[in-house]
Formats: structure tokens, sequence, C-alpha cells
């Protein structure tokens, strides 16, 4: 019966000591889907050989991310407030060399989120750590620009546009003094910017405020869609009031 008292006394004064206000900053890895982009390059690679030409690419797959969350208590264990992520992309690249000469083309990017989150943390007793959550939902706003280069000239276009984003995140948590803990997080982002389109470019070869367009393998033209939804591992310091 002691024990029992005891635990649960434990578990009143962690719940009791929740942050009213909590404010983090984090930053680390994330994945970044682009399977249409990926696609084209599929799609070029697969037409350049089929020409007799050597292919060199490496595709989106990664970059890295940087944020800033804060809360205030809504209920029990819950906290709201807004969250900022900025992400950048690692540079894709594509080259291929044949008797009609060399064309390289590199392209790089980034998205920049305004979200609302909902997260949690809930202490676990005596051991310093604590459990975790958040979803959150919001506006992106995404950029890629592409530069081509070949015997015609150096040719630039960029692509931007904005839409929904939303993700889910766990982790654990570690206090390293009062009000100060160190944090690990996993999440899963949804940000695929259908609405995307040609903002700027130096060449006439496209049309401005339309969408990126490529020939497909099968011959059937495709819009170019970028996704940058992916999987994140970010490391963080968090501040609880």
């Amino acid at each position: 019966m002691k024990k029992s008292a005891l635990a649960l006394a434990a578990l009143m004064v962690a719940g009791e000591a929740q942050a009213l206000i909590d404010a983090s900053v984090f930053g680390g890895y994330t994945t970044v889907n682009m399977g249409s982009v990926n696609k084209k390059f599929d799609d070029d690679e697969k037409s350049d050989k089929a020409a007799g030409d050597t292919v060199t690419m490496t595709k989106f797959s990664g970059g890295f991310i940087v944020g800033a969350e804060a809360g205030v208590s809504v209920f029990p264990f819950l906290h709201l407030g807004p969250r900022l992520e900025y992400i950048g992309v690692s540079p894709a690249s594509y080259k291929s060399t044949g008797s009609g000469g060399t064309s390289e083309s590199t392209a790089e990017g980034s998205l920049t989120n305004l979200l609302a989150s909902l997260h949690t943390s809930i202490s676990l007793p005596l051991t310093g750590l604590s459990v975790k959550g958040a979803a959150y939902a919001g506006h992106g706003m995404g950029v890629i620009k592409s530069t081509v280069k070949n015997a015609a000239g150096t040719f630039t276009v960029t692509n931007s546009g904005a839409g929904f984003v939303s993700g889910l995140e766990a982790g654990l948590g570690y206090e390293i003094i009062p009000t100060v803990n160190l944090d690990l997080n996993v999440g899963y982002r949804l940000a695929d910017l259908r609405a995307m389109h040609i903002t700027d470019s130096n060449t006439s070869f496209v049309t401005k405020n339309t969408p990126s367009k490529y020939t497909d393998s099968s011959g059937k033209v495709q819009d170019v869609e970028f996704d940058f939804g992916g999987i994140s591992a970010t490391f963080g310091v968090r501040f609880d009031f």
C-alpha cells in the first residue's frame, strides 16, 4: 500500500511540474521525397544513354532542417503555439556527355514553414526523462532554382510556390538542469507543393507562371511536382517555464 501511495504521489508531482510555457530550438537531417523530379532524372538518363551519351547524376535525397517552437499550456500536458522551420535541400546534379557536347544541370532549393503546433511533454518520475509528441500544420513556401549549362549558354529557371504542410513528431527529452532539456526527435512531414510554378528565368524556352514540364520515357508531357515531404531526425534544446 505504501509503495502504491508513493508511486501515485510521484506521478502527481510530475503532473504538477509540467511547464506552463515552453520554447525550443532544433536542427538535424531530413530526407526529401522529390519523386517527380527524380523520375525526370531517370527518364533523361534513359533517353541520353539510348543515344550513346555518358551520364552521371545525383538525385535529390535529403538536406538539413533547423527550427524553433514555442507553446503555452492549453490543457494538462498539452501546449499550443507557433513553429518555424527552414529546410535546405542538398543540390541535385545531372551531366550528359555525347557527340553533341556536354550538358550539365544543377538544382538546389529550400522550404520555409510557418506552422501551428500542438505538442506534449510528459515527465517520467525520478528519471530526468520525458516523452514528447507533436502534431503540426500550416503554410509552406518552397523554392527550387535550376541552372543548365551547354554549348548554347547558361540558363536559369526558378520554381516557387506555397502549399499546405503537416507532420507528426515523437521524441525523448533529458533534463540537464531545472527548466533546460536536451531533446532527440524523429518525425515525418507531408509537404507536396503541387502549386509551384516558374517565377523567374533568363530563357524564352519556358513560360513564366506555368508549371515546369518534362517529357517522360513514354513520350508523355508531365508536370514536375516538388515534394518536400520526408523523415527528419533532430537534436534540440528545450526550455520549460
